[in-house]
């Protein structure tokens, strides 16, 4: 075959005829005319019971919910009735015990009684309701009342008496400046063998101790201790009782050095105020410390005396002749004291005075306690 031939291609391109374009389209309608869309309900219908029965549940969930806490409820008000039934048995109970124990102690203390009074146990326990009265009077407990009664008649008392003193005791609870009872016990003891008291004088005594300790920087028990240290020798230089509180009270609202310190310093001082010596010395400054039959004036006089009589020389505190009047009193280690006592000596006046009208004021006091619902 010749090497040099050269073929040419004409190609013309035409849309198909109308009517092939027809009969596609014949054909493809006659292919969707079998094609069924189908919608199946049965799931729907399950679906619908299920969505019920999740209601339903969730009603009856509902209902229990409720029940169970209408039974929480019940339980929870059962439960607390019961408690609140048994906490009362249980404290009955417990009343009950303490009671007899109680009981079992006065009982002790009364067979005490009798062998410190020497009275029989029949005697003694007929006497069991004057310490139930006074229990019930002031709000102290009865076997502690029948220890007051044994203490006091350990000094002597008759069961009367002893009985009116705890009764005495068993009032300062109700007053406002006493704080412990040993202690006041043992301040009404020594208000009655240092200034040889009755058992009424003894009461007076302890009311003036009260309305002091609340009318001045002074406490109850200071008082008590200064009695207990130096309310012999006080009363041994005519001194009484409420004088005693007044000139102590002075010196411990002033210098607040301990009461076993003021107490001690006072012995000093007023054992050096009776002394020959000491009344030449104030003589010489016209100042008489003694009677006209030569007794002693008394503790709280010579102070007065001595306050009005270093007025009238014109020595004040400060001076060396005050110094020198200080020293011949108490010495060179109770300056501390005895300048309050001769400086302060207006406050020890109105401390006295409080002292002697303390029984008004004590009464109003112990009214004021009996009112408060406790006591009632």
């Amino acid at each position: 075959m010749a090497a040099g031939y050269n073929f040419a291609f004409n190609m013309s391109l035409q849309a198909p005829p109308q009517a092939d374009i027809k009969q596609v389209r014949r054909t493809i309608e006659a292919g969707l005319k079998n094609i069924n869309v189908q919608f199946d309900t049965k799931g729907a219908k399950k679906a619908s019971r299920e969505l019920d029965s999740v209601g339903k549940s969730a009603s009856d969930a509902g209902t229990k919910a409720e029940t169970f806490a209408d039974t929480i409820t019940l339980k929870g008000r059962s439960f607390a009735a019961y408690a609140v039934a048994s906490s009362a048995i249980i404290k009955l109970t417990g009343a009950l015990t303490n009671a007899t124990r109680e009981a079992f102690k006065l009982e002790k203390e009364l067979a005490k009684i009798a062998q410190v009074t020497r009275l029989s146990n029949k005697q003694v326990n007929q006497q069991a309701g004057v310490i139930l009265e006074i229990s019930k009077n002031y709000g102290v407990a009865a076997t502690k009342v029948g220890e007051l009664i044994r203490m006091l008649a350990q000094t002597g008392m008759s069961f009367r008496d002893a009985a009116k003193g705890a009764e005495i005791l068993a009032r300062t609870e109700l007053l406002a400046s006493f704080e412990n009872l040993g202690k006041t016990t043992e301040g009404l003891i020594a208000l009655m063998s240092g200034f040889n008291l009755s058992t009424a004088e003894a009461a007076k005594g302890l009311e003036a101790i009260n309305v002091v300790a609340k009318n001045f920087a002074v406490e109850s028990g200071d008082i008590v201790e200064a009695i207990k240290r130096t309310g012999g020798a006080f009363a041994a230089a005519n001194g009484n009782i409420n004088e005693l509180i007044g000139m102590f009270t002075a010196v411990r609202s002033t210098s607040r050095e301990s009461a076993e310190t003021i107490a001690t310093a006072f012995r000093t001082i007023f054992g050096r105020l009776q002394r020959p010596k000491t009344i030449e010395y104030f003589k010489e400054l016209n100042i008489e410390l003694a009677d006209a039959a030569g007794n002693f004036v008394g503790p709280m006089e010579a102070i007065n005396r001595i306050t009005e009589g270093l007025e009238k020389a014109g020595i004040a505190a400060g001076s060396i002749r005050f110094a020198e009047v200080v020293e011949q009193i108490g010495g060179i280690r109770q300056y501390s004291k005895v300048v309050p006592l001769l400086t302060q000596n207006a406050k020890a006046q109105r401390a006295l005075a409080d002292a002697n009208n303390a029984a008004a004021e004590s009464d109003i006091d112990v009214q004021k306690a009996k009112a408060t619902l406790s006591q009632q």
